[in-house]
């Protein structure tokens, strides 16, 4: 489904919002609007559409600042339901996406991505400035590693092993952990597919096309995928339980996740599972046995109700003490609140300078 937690999606989203409107110093109101406001001003758009970014913008403030709407006829109904239909057509499924030369670029998060390709194309104004929407990963680990003092509480990552921003995010996370000297827990749970949600083809494509460009941004290999689904998600989660166990739960699954997602070596079969234990220092034999218990579905499916009880229904989550997020661009939230007891007023730099 589109929106698999429509409730707990659309809460989460203002308060993303909020966060990434304060990164970028941009304006947005305390509060959401009325859905009938927000159906009165879809109507209006659909029968006075701008006719440039101004209007838009005017629009947005009769909405969000409650300045008021004109009524609307049903005819913008039409218009709206035909405008979902040219998304699906064109290969997207959400709004707050711009198309530009068969591409798809979703919200302000992906305007670096539609930025690099304009000026590739040499459609910049001579006077441009590149580099203007960066702010969520150019200064990752940016404190010195003795920073952090309180090294016992974890960066909690929800992780699913067909998930291609999980295999960013555990990449990631891995990397702050190890560099501010805390402790990373991962708690994977079963994909979408295997807890019989739907997925539609749009979104499935639409992902991992994002996911390849993101990671060539990040520097993380993928895109020769051997799709893990059904047997090799339950192969790597029973060996996975087991290594947990010896404290190689988490090199487990980083060497199995970069076989799967980067070399396209499954974990359907021994070879690919035996190369990832090789790698974490496992004993094969020992973890070949492994593939026979069941005990690692009471685990995940704990951690499935655990990230629901967090008010997060996707992954990956990622969390912090009382800091949670969800996405693998929202790192930079997390290392926030793990920096946040460290950056007084009295320090050279403050926590909303760095993060800017």
């Amino acid at each position: 489904d589109m929106f698999p937690e429509e409730i707990m999606w659309s809460k989460w989203a203002m308060k993303d919002a909020t966060k990434l409107a304060h990164l970028y110093q941009l304006y947005l109101p305390p509060y959401y609007p009325k859905q009938t406001h927000i159906r009165r001003a879809q109507s209006y758009w659909m029968e006075h559409p701008p006719q440039n970014s101004r209007q838009a913008l005017q629009h947005f403030d009769q909405l969000w600042l409650d300045q008021g709407i004109p009524l609307s006829n049903q005819n913008a109904q039409t218009m709206l339901r035909k405008n979902e239909q040219l998304i699906k057509k064109l290969g997207h499924y959400l709004p707050a996406a711009i198309h530009f030369g068969e591409q798809w670029y979703w919200g302000l998060d992906r305007l670096e991505h539609l930025e690099s390709r304009l000026m590739s194309l040499n459609l910049q104004a001579p006077s441009y400035k590149a580099g203007q929407y960066q702010k969520t990963w150019q200064n990752f680990c940016r404190m010195p590693s003795n920073t952090v003092r309180d090294k016992h509480a974890p960066i909690e990552l929800f992780f699913s092993m067909r998930s291609p921003y999980s295999h960013i995010a555990l990449s990631r996370c891995h990397q702050l952990a190890k560099h501010y000297g805390i402790p990373l827990k991962i708690k994977p749970v079963l994909p979408m597919l295997m807890r019989k949600m739907a997925v539609p083809k749009n979104k499935t494509r639409y992902i991992f096309n994002d996911a390849v460009r993101e990671s060539q941004k990040l520097n993380i290999p993928y895109g020769k995928v051997a799709d893990p689904l059904g047997k090799g998600v339950e192969n790597t989660y029973a060996i996975w339980h087991f290594a947990n166990q010896q404290g190689k739960g988490n090199a487990f699954l980083l060497a199995i996740s970069d076989l799967v997602n980067a070399q396209g070596i499954s974990a359907n079969y021994h070879r690919g599972l035996k190369l990832a234990c090789h790698q974490a220092g496992i004993v094969w034999s020992d973890a070949k046995q492994a593939l026979k218990r069941e005990a690692w579905r009471d685990v995940v499916n704990h951690n499935l109700k655990q990230m629901y009880d967090y008010g997060l229904w996707g992954v990956p989550s990622i969390r912090y003490q009382d800091t949670q997020v969800w996405g693998q661009d929202r790192i930079w939230c997390i290392e926030d609140a793990i920096l946040a007891p460290y950056l007084s007023s009295s320090h050279p730099q403050s926590l909303k300078d760095l993060s800017l």
